[in-house]
């Protein structure tokens, strides 16, 4: 069976657009994940972050927080395009193949959804980027959640109402905590949270 170039282009570039592994997946695609994730090394992680990083840097969304020149994209597709030729022609020929005939051309896609989960895992699990992801946590109305979710063995109280301000945008009855802590003041309660 021959593998259409777009096809497995489309199949890298959608395996992160999905959850790792897939209801579709049989037996020979989950050994072409397997095979997959054991194939990597570190530094071969590195080039996948940077590949998932660098497309994704193309989204109109996001393309004005990112600085990647022409040359660093091409530098980084080529390191990425190599990696995915040695994954499939070399490192898992068997398993590629057998996927691919087993369980058709979605194979691709789900088994590198799995490669792309675990790049992400390694990218979410450096320390950098976990103090990132608790500098968010600065900016969530925890009161506001304590209202959705209760307390534990309460039933939790109705969400508090957002208000409208003069000009009739919404904002909400608390403080978040970056502000307070900017601010020196304690982040205002809701009778919800009490």
């Amino acid at each position: 069976m021959r593998i259409s170039l777009r096809i497995l282009a489309v199949s890298l570039t959608l395996f992160t657009a999905f959850p790792a592994g897939s209801a579709l997946a049989g037996p020979a695609t989950d050994a072409l994940a397997t095979c997959l994730v054991k194939a990597v090394s570190n530094e071969d992680r590195v080039v996948l972050m940077q590949w998932i990083f660098s497309t994704m840097a193309r989204h109109p969304g996001v393309a004005q927080l990112s600085n990647i020149t022409p040359e660093q994209r091409v530098d980084i597709n080529r390191n990425g395009g190599a990696l995915f030729t040695r994954l499939l022609t070399a490192d898992c020929t068997l398993e590629t193949r057998k996927a691919v005939l087993d369980d058709g051309q979605n194979a691709l896609s789900s088994a590198f959804n799995v490669l792309g989960g675990t790049a992400m895992d390694g990218l979410m699990a450096d320390p950098a980027v976990q103090v990132s992801l608790g500098d968010l946590a600065d900016y969530i109305d925890q009161n506001r959640l304590k209202a959705v979710f209760g307390v534990p063995g309460q039933k939790p109280a109705a969400a508090p109402a957002a208000i409208s301000d003069a000009k009739g945008a919404e904002t909400a009855k608390t403080v978040p905590v970056a502000e307070a802590k900017a601010g020196g003041t304690k982040p205002v309660e809701t009778a919800a949270s009490k």
